[in-house]
């Protein structure tokens, strides 16, 4: 990476997953869980209805997120939640094809 874009931080600042500051990420009104480190909560998580996956909503970040209306819940914008399959129906599913495979 060159040198003239790297981004520096305070040192002891907590680096989500993504590369972004932990101070970025939007507090959830309901968080389904959160990202703790050295035992301090740096992060809400909310997850996703159809897939079952965690993330961090970081303001700005230019993600683009949805709420899925019958399922009543936010998805996480992954190109395989974009229809609806309920995480218990994709289960089914998958333990389907177990049993007959």
């Amino acid at each position: 990476m060159d040198p003239e874009y790297a981004t520096t931080y305070a040192p002891g600042t907590v680096l989500l997953p993504n590369g972004q500051p932990a101070g970025g990420a939007a507090a959830a009104r309901r968080p389904s869980g959160a990202i703790l480190v050295d035992g301090q909560q740096v992060a809400d998580t909310l997850q996703c209805v159809h897939c079952g996956g965690h993330f961090v909503m970081i303001r700005g970040s230019g993600r683009r997120r949805g709420f899925c209306t019958l399922c009543h819940g936010i998805t996480c914008g992954s190109a395989g939640c974009v229809a609806c399959v309920p995480t218990e129906q994709w289960l089914d599913q998958v333990e389907r094809a177990h049993q007959g495979g």
